[in-house]
């Protein structure tokens, strides 16, 4: 499989383009997400800002630590969606990842067992 949307490309599955600003390793990150998605409260969305601040960006300061995660966790969720682990969501609908712009939240895919895998 080949995905390509911005500056992010997937290629079966591995992420392409190096995590330079990230303070944790994709493959923790991932299975923070995995434990994260299946374990939301509420409505059951995460925001990529609480992804970033629970995988230990400090959210105070001028310039929060946690945007430093954003891209990042966008390609984590890039495999996650590939995976059929995670669904994305623009005001509420599912929208591919690939197409989502603007504010979007992060669901556990219908039927998904978000925690198991990797």
């Amino acid at each position: 499989m080949l995905w390509t949307g911005g500056r992010i490309q997937v290629i079966t599955g591995h992420i392409s383009v190096a995590a330079l600003d990230a303070k944790m390793d994709d493959e923790s990150l991932t299975k923070l997400m995995r434990e994260m998605l299946g374990s939301a409260v509420g409505d059951g969305r995460l925001s990529p800002n609480q992804i970033g601040i629970a995988a230990g960006g400090d959210p105070a300061g001028p310039k929060p630590a946690w945007r430093a995660l954003l891209r990042q966790i966008e390609r984590v969720a890039v495999v996650l969606e590939a995976e059929g682990t995670l669904v994305s969501l623009r005001k509420g609908k599912p929208v591919p990842l690939a197409e989502a712009r603007g504010v979007i939240r992060y669901a556990a895919a219908p039927g998904a067992t978000p925690t198991s895998g990797a």
